[in-house]
């Protein structure tokens, strides 16, 4: 499958000329191209350390301070009790509801938005300043064993931009690699792309056109955060939304 450079955002910046199956859901942004691109040292080593104990301190049912904004869940989206260990990864979510992560994060959240913008203008897609709804934001962690089967996010909103908060070989062994493929894709690796995350790095994908997995943690913890946007006329907000749904 042929990928194609992003000049503007060389040199990890790439562009799929397979279009690939529209999406059958509603509202799915099929227009919007099969990319990803890569953005070394997105977040220092504070921030990283800032962005684990905000979302693991802070869970609904986590102690010291449990904050019912934030869902504590497993990874297929149950939420786990007080004390509850899920048998995979397991996940803290402000969904419908970026105004707390905003508040706590401004500087950070300002330049998840700039790097939505550089890749929406290398797309050449007009509507890049409308996307700047936070919809889904998770703090994911995958411990021995765990992993990520072959799927594609909500094709209702535009991009998806992970940064990686584990160091891989120091944090966690083994797996932990995440996979890009322009789609549809569930089981093959062969010609997935590969980016090599490390700690602090980010990665910005085109949610309605690349499939990707995470293969398995053989040991140790590793951990990301991850925020979907989409246009504000498709947000939808969660129930736990405070005043600023913005």
């Amino acid at each position: 499958m042929a990928w194609v450079p992003l000049p503007s955002l060389a040199p990890e910046g790439w562009r799929s000329q397979n279009g690939g199956p529209d999406n059958p859901l509603p509202d799915s942004q099929d227009h919007v191209p099969a990319a990803y691109a890569v953005k070394r040292s997105f977040a220092s080593e504070s921030e990283v350390e800032a962005l684990n104990a905000w979302f693991t301190s802070r869970g609904a049912g986590d102690e010291p301070a449990g904050d019912a904004s934030i869902e504590r869940t497993d990874f297929a989206g149950d939420t786990l009790a007080k004390g509850e260990v899920s048998s995979g990864p397991t996940v803290h979510q402000l969904y419908g509801n970026p105004g707390p992560f905003k508040a706590a994060f401004p500087e950070y959240f300002a330049r998840v938005l700039a790097l939505k913008d550089d890749m929406a203008a290398a797309l050449g897609l007009a509507e890049g300043a409308e996307v700047n709804f936070a919809q889904d934001i998770r703090h994911v962690s995958y411990g021995p064993g765990h992993a990520c089967p072959w799927h594609r996010d909500d094709p209702a909103s535009h991009f998806n931009i992970i940064v990686m908060l584990s160091e891989p070989g120091v944090d966690f062994q083994g797996g932990g690699e995440l996979l890009l493929h322009a789609g549809p894709c569930y089981d093959e690796e062969g010609d997935a792309r590969r980016p090599q995350l490390r700690k602090g790095d980010a990665i910005i994908y085109s949610a309605p056109r690349v499939d990707h997995s995470v293969t398995g943690v053989d040991s140790g913890s590793r951990s990301i955060v991850l925020v979907e946007l989409r246009r504000r006329s498709l947000a939808r907000h969660g129930g736990g939304a405070t005043a600023d749904t913005s």
